[in-house]
Formats: structure tokens, sequence, C-alpha cells
């Protein structure tokens, strides 16, 4: 007895040993390890030229593509020194255009539910599969496929456009939540039809579709769409607008839920319908671009021919 009680304090001594070598071998791997490169247009922009090119190298190689890439970057940072933004210049279209784009696409975001239906969704779940659910079950489901969802898209957004992902999930958000609705509806109209998890697997459905698309994308066209020299007051005010909406909704959506229940998920389904109709017109395709060439299409008048404006929306 005495040498079994002993066994597990003899494990403990181990662990707690192997933990101790394990915290001591941290501090080398931190020191050798290498910190991710800057952006090349930052590098230059602080006079850095050696590392901007070394960065810009990493990112896009090194074809003649890519040095007249580089040489154009390097020119436009060193005209653009000591240039002042006055409030006359955040009228030109550089500007303007990517800046209403991003705005509508990230109140879209907000308004599409993201925060309010994942923290109702066991009270939705009851509305339409009745009280036999297990709320534990329920999360532990929605959580599950919330983190899937997230790994799938990290390969999503490497190797789709950016215009692709809007589309299948405005599509997918809106099919989702508008069918969720009509069910919510129908069970409480007719109480004696049981629906078991066709409700769940809507949800399911929604948080899959907002994963690939409403939840990262708007907030990568931060560094895609602004001209480096707007960058920064572009950001404040998209952030500004962002949590504005954020607000918005937190604030709204527990009377909506009160007042109308769950069939309230309509309100958030008609949201990705226009945002979807918004993207489809306006969005620019910038995944794989450079921002001169971004740059360039916003300059454009509506009806001026550009040789990559096929499938890249409609700037006005």
């Amino acid at each position: 007895m005495v040498q079994i009680r002993l066994i597990p304090s003899t494990l403990t001594g181990y662990i707690s040993t192997l933990t101790t070598h394990c915290s001591s071998i941290r501090p080398d791997i931190s020191h050798k390890s290498h910190a991710p490169a800057e952006s090349p247009s930052w590098l230059a922009k602080k006079n850095r030229q050696e590392e901007a090119q070394h960065a810009f190298h990493l990112c896009r190689g090194c074809s003649d593509d890519a040095e007249k890439e580089l040489n154009i970057i390097l020119q436009r940072q060193e005209a653009e020194k000591d240039i002042k933004i006055s409030f006359k210049e955040l009228a030109i279209p550089e500007f303007w255009k990517p800046l209403v784009i991003i705005v509508v696409y990230i109140v879209a975001n907000q308004w599409v539910g993201v925060n309010a239906i994942t923290f109702y969704t066991v009270e939705i779940m009851k509305d339409t599969i009745g009280d036999g659910l297990d709320e534990y079950l329920a999360m532990l489901l929605v959580d599950a496929v919330r983190v899937i969802m997230s790994v799938i898209a990290c390969i999503l957004l490497r190797n789709c456009t950016r215009r692709s992902l809007a589309l299948i999930s405005g599509v997918g958000t809106f099919v989702s939540l508008f069918t969720l609705s009509f069910l919510t509806f129908f069970s409480k109209m007719y109480p004696e039809f049981s629906l078991n998890w066709v409700p769940a697997f809507c949800l399911f459905l929604y948080i899959a579709a907002i994963s690939i698309g409403f939840v990262p994308l708007p907030w990568a066209p931060i560094g895609e769409l602004f001209p480096l020299k707007f960058r920064s007051i572009g950001s404040r005010i998209w952030s500004f607008m962002a949590y504005t909406a954020f607000f918005s909704v937190v604030k709204t959506s527990p009377g909506m839920f009160r007042s109308i229940g769950s069939s309230g998920t309509l309100v958030y389904g008609i949201v990705p319908l226009l945002g979807t109709i918004f993207v489809a017109f306006f969005l620019l395709e910038t995944r794989g671009k450079p921002l001169h060439e971004i740059e360039q299409v916003f300059k454009m008048k509506k009806g001026s021919d550009h040789s990559d404006s096929n499938n890249n929306g409609t700037v006005v």
C-alpha cells in the first residue's frame, strides 16, 4: 500500500521536473526566433530602404514584375515625404470610394448578427426545437462549428478571391436566417409539428457562412483598399463606424428579441442580402494586386476602360 501511494507523488515529481526543463528552454527559443518582417511600404516610409527591399522580396519574389512594383513603391514613398493631408484631399476618389465601401461592409458585418444571434442561440433553439433541448450540447456544437469553420476560413482566404467569399457568405447567411425565422414562426403557429434539428442545422449553416465572409473579410480591406497616405485617417473613421454599429446592435437586440422573439433573426437576414448586393456591384477584388493598381482603379471615372475591370466590381 505504501508503494502504491508513492506512485502519484513520484509521477507528480517527474511532471514538475519536466515542466521546469521545458520552461527553461523557452527563453532560448524566443531569443533565436525571428519576428515577422514589417511591410515594405512602412519600411520605405521610415527610410529603411534595404529592409524594405528584403521584406518585399520575401513576399513577392524577385521577378521583373516584382522589381517594377518595388520601384513604384519606393518612388511613391519618396514623393509623399513630408506631405500633410488637408480636408480638400479627403474628397479625392482614392480616399472616399474605398472608405464608403469599407464602412458599408463593416456596418453590414455588425448588423448581420455576428454577436447578437450567438448570444441568443439557446433561446432560438428552444423556440424551434422545444424544451427538451440540452443547452450544453447545443452550445458545444455551435462552438465546434465555429472552431472548424475558422480553420477552413483561413485556408479559403489563402486560396479564394475576396469577392467570391463575400458573395457566398452573403447568400448563405441570408438563406439560413430567412429559413430560421420562417421555422420559428411556423413552430409557434403549429406547435404540434416537430421540427427536430432542422433549425439547428440552419443555425450551423449561418455560423459557417459568416465565418468565411462577414467575420474575416471586413477587416482585410484596410490594408488593401486605402492608399498608404490615407490609411491612418481612414482606419480611424472605419474603427469609429465599426464600433458605433456594434454598439447599436448590442443595444437594440435584447429589446427586439423580447418583442418579436426569435423571428427577429429575419432582421439580421435582410442586412446580409443588402450587403451582398452592394458587394456584387462595388467591392473590388484585391487579392494578389498591388496598392498602386487598386488606387488607379479608384481614380478612373465611370465608363473608363481598364484591363482588369472584369469581375472586379463597379466603381462609380
